[in-house]
């Protein structure tokens, strides 16, 4: 009885962590982290490229972050993208469905932004903000392209 007892107490904390969301999370790429989570309120860090569905903190990558919800630093060298983004986010490209916050990069996708894009060409649906770069592209705007600065509130 004692070693079932021992044996079930065991196994609940072992899979005690595999439920909740993850501090630190250190990988090359995608699925070769540790430990494997997609839910990380802390630090997500790759190499290659860094994957979660939810991040809460930094998600940080030499190449490639993708996260479907992001709150807080995104920062790769190459590609940034969260599919909902509350904070900053930085890379040469970054994309963004619903950005709250800061882009970024060289060029900057995103679908409804809340906040400031801020890069060579700045590309995005509706905007309650600010435009900085050469080439700026608010699609629902009565001036939809416009170099230098573009605003919409």
């Amino acid at each position: 009885m004692k070693k079932i007892l021992i044996s079930i107490v065991s196994l609940l904390v072992l899979s005690v962590p595999s439920f909740s969301a993850t501090l630190i999370k250190v990988g090359i790429a995608g699925p070769l982290a540790i430990p494997l989570s997609d839910e990380v309120k802390g630090i997500d860090l790759a190499l290659l490229g860094a994957k979660s569905d939810l991040n809460i903190g930094l998600q940080a990558s030499y190449f490639a972050c993708v996260s479907d919800e992001m709150s807080g630093i995104q920062y790769a060298g190459l590609y940034a993208r969260a599919t909902s983004m509350k904070g900053i986010q930085n890379a040469f490209v970054t994309s963004s469905e619903d950005l709250s916050g800061i882009q970024l990069g060289f060029v900057n996708l995103a679908g409804n932004v809340k906040g400031i894009q801020l890069g060579f060409v700045n590309v995005a649906s509706d905007v309650s903000g600010i435009q900085v770069g050469l080439i700026n592209v608010i699609k629902e705007s009565p001036l939809p392209v416009m170099v230098a600065i573009n605003l919409k509130f």
